[in-house]
């Protein structure tokens, strides 16, 4: 479709079919055409009329004697087929259906949309929508669409996609406000044939285009996206994106315990954060992003410093820093010299850096500490705060900025101006940032912040090499899966997995041998295929010591599993030695339908619906990615140790997860999910004690 979608995004000849004197959309589509500056040519097509608007028009497609390169047919529903047709039968290569009351309405138009998609392709016809307000090309001064932008335009290199017409229109106007410029838009409607992945495959070659903005309320195609991504990030071409739906769990996913954990949307999370895509949550910190990152581009180191003519301003940065994940260096003593050399003698040398009062007396300080900061071995961006103003007569201290822009053309990182708040960017304060060549201009600390912390992130994703995707293991015939508990800590213990030594005994006489051998408290537990949750039907005794209790607590736990599952199967009981438990983590697989095989660490045990503190990443892992897992939980300050507890040895943890990955990717594609819980953590022993298998049938 790429060759299509060229043509499509580049058109020089444009159709307009069912132009009409009264519709709102052609007045739209004609008048964007001139105010945008379009050197593509439009053709009005209308049966009825021979002017539209005052220009001439042609009855059919048929009729217009040029190489026609996309229609944007506007025509009612019920006229939208054979709008179609003429398209085909002139031979127009791709279309744009701006119709509504398709596959968004309900059942009866999902069927007529999926007519419209069945002939465009026997006719080889690349349909967008429908549904579909259009998209601009400023880049190649084109395009077709009813969507009434602000103007006068920003040019810049931020590319939009959204699946939302109105949604489409506010991210351009904010980003108007903001001083962000874009050089493509794009409503895509119903998605039915062309949709956001395609569209990030055009973008990805479009050299203009910078960092691709996307609004996404759904992903249609998560084969196709997940291959856009990857090229994206090979590319370096960045991509930041709100996705709706983060409160929404699948009634599919939640057949065990780490499906429900993992959820539809913290699968996306992994999606991106396996490929590099940049998430965040409101379309003013995407805006934001995409302005810091497409006039920064990859950061070479993640230290970000930042310096004020505020002390507030400066202790507010480091407080929002820290909720950001935003990395404030401590300078080095060399750039500690290099700034008192400069520094009014009642200033202290942090970062963020207040450059005192005393800026203002000498404008040219502000010049050489952002030059000074800039060479510290630890800053990769640096930023001033600065408000452009909205008026000339507010313009009351240009030498002041002159001197900042002086500074960062001299600075050997990237670098900006950050504002204290979001605020509007005026005709006046247009013009400045224009004449002074000002590299990007955040408005709000907490947007910047954020931006400065992404552009970080991203930044060091692109030196992390990608592991292969997850390898295609056929899963076993259904007698030989591992089910219960027994036979899942077997099928882990042959991937290096360590499991706490376990033995089967069928009568009580063999519970007290295995005990003996074991010199110390049991845990006694049920074992059956049928029984998934043990405590409650009474299958789990504890810290049970000596001949008699063991005895005892065998015969008491038949008793109670013959009266709350009575048909259930049982292999015996597991007699298992006791552990010290300073720390329980939960361990699970689970397989995506959309996304694929992940797995996902948390605190195990109790703890783990009452915190929710888990972190999911894509299958297969490493050591270090399973590291930055574990040091990601809010809880990590359990691993280093705490209140006495011995630390956990990452590298036993991390091995020992791993392996878990992979012996669930062996299980192949009907493993649903494969949980360790808990996966005890005492120094550097670890130990798998309870691990379960759940298979999609």
């Amino acid at each position: 479709m790429r060759n299509n979608l060229q043509r499509l995004f580049e058109a020089r000849a444009i159709a307009i079919v069912g132009a009409s004197e009264k519709g709102m959309w052609t007045r739209l589509m004609v008048a964007n055409h001139g105010i945008f500056g379009f050197d593509s040519r439009q053709y009005l097509v209308n049966p009825r009329s021979p002017t539209v608007l005052g220009l001439p028009t042609v009855a059919s497609c048929k009729d217009i004697a040029d190489t026609v390169d996309v229609a944007y047919i506007a025509v009612p529903r019920a006229a939208t087929y054979e709008a179609l047709q003429d398209v085909a039968d002139a031979g127009i290569p791709n279309a744009l259906i701006l119709t509504s009351g398709y596959a968004e309405v309900g059942a009866e138009g999902k069927r007529d949309e999926e007519e419209l998609v069945a002939f465009s392709r026997q006719r080889g016809i690349t349909l967008v929508g429908p549904n579909c307000l259009g998209y601009m090309n400023l880049a190649r001064r084109t395009g077709v669409t009813s969507m009434t932008p602000m103007t006068p335009l920003v040019p810049g290199g931020i590319a939009i996609v959204s699946q939302s017409g109105s949604t489409t229109i506010e991210i351009m106007n904010f980003a108007q406000q903001q001083f962000a410029g874009y050089c493509f838009a794009i409503a895509l409607g119903n998605e039915a044939m062309v949709d956001c992945a395609d569209v990030m495959e055009y973008l990805i070659d479009l050299p203009e285009a910078k960092c691709i903005v996307m609004f996404l309320e759904t992903i249609r195609n998560p084969q196709a996206f997940v291959a856009a991504a990857a090229r994206a990030r090979t590319n370096g071409k960045p991509i930041v994106l709100v996705k709706l739906g983060r409160n929404e769990l699948s009634g599919a996913v939640a057949q065990s315990h780490t499906g429900a954990l993992v959820g539809d949307d913290r699968m996306f999370d992994a999606m991106c954060h396996r490929h590099g895509l940049i998430r965040v949550a409101t379309v003013e910190r995407a805006i934001a992003t995409a302005q810091v990152i497409s006039s920064t581009g990859p950061l070479k180191k993640p230290g970000v410093a930042m310096v004020s003519i505020s002390g507030g301003a400066c202790s507010l940065i480091a407080d929002l820093a820290a909720d950001a994940g935003v990395q404030l260096p401590a300078f080095s003593d060399r750039t500690r010299a290099a700034l008192g050399a400069v520094m009014s003698e009642y200033g202290a040398i942090h970062n963020p850096f207040d450059v005192t009062g005393g800026a203002v007396q000498n404008p040219g300080m502000f010049t050489d500490i952002i030059r000074i900061i800039s060479e510290d071995p630890s800053v990769g961006l640096v930023a001033a705060v600065n408000t452009i103003p909205l008026k000339e007569e507010n313009d009351r201290n240009p030498v002041l900025r002159h001197s900042i822009l002086k500074g960062l053309q001299q600075a050997g990182v990237p670098g900006g101006i950050v504002s204290h708040c979001l605020r509007p960017i005026t005709e006046y304060s247009r013009g400045v940032v224009t004449r002074e060549s000002i590299p990007f201009v955040v408005g709000g600390f907490e947007q910047a912040l954020d931006a400065f912390a992404k552009a970080a992130w991203w930044s060091a994703q692109l030196k992390v090499p990608v592991l292969a995707p997850a390898p295609g293991a056929a899963s076993p015939p259904a007698e030989t899966r591992p089910a219960c508990e027994r036979a899942t800590l077997e099928w882990l213990a042959k991937f290096g997995v360590p499991v706490i030594p376990t033995t089967l005994a069928r009568t009580p006489g063999e519970a007290v041998a295995a005990a003996r051998r074991m010199e110390g408290p049991v845990a006694l537990k049920i074992a059956s295929p049928d029984i998934a949750h043990k405590t409650e039907a009474g299958g789990v005794k504890l810290d049970v010591s000596g001949a008699p209790a063991v005895e005892a607590a065998f015969e008491t736990m038949m008793a109670s599993i013959a009266r709350h599952a009575p048909t259930a199967r049982i292999d015996g009981v597991l007699v298992v030695p006791m552990r010290d438990r300073p720390l329980e983590l939960l361990v699970g697989t689970h397989r995506d339908p959309q996304w694929g095989p992940a797995i996902l660490v948390g605190l195990g045990g109790v703890l783990t619906e009452a915190l929710n503190d888990t972190c999911t990443r894509l299958l297969p892992v490493d050591k270090a990615e399973v590291k930055e897992m574990l040091l990601s939980l809010r809880t990590a300050a359990l691993l280093k140790g705490f209140r006495g507890a011995p630390a956990a040895d990452l590298d036993a943890v991390a091995d020992a997860v791993v392996k878990i990955g992979e012996a669930a990717l062996a299980l192949g594609p009907g493993l649903q999910s494969l949980e360790v819980n808990p996966l005890v953590v005492n120094g550097s022993r670890v130990e798998a004690l309870d691990a379960l298998a759940v298979w999609t049938e």
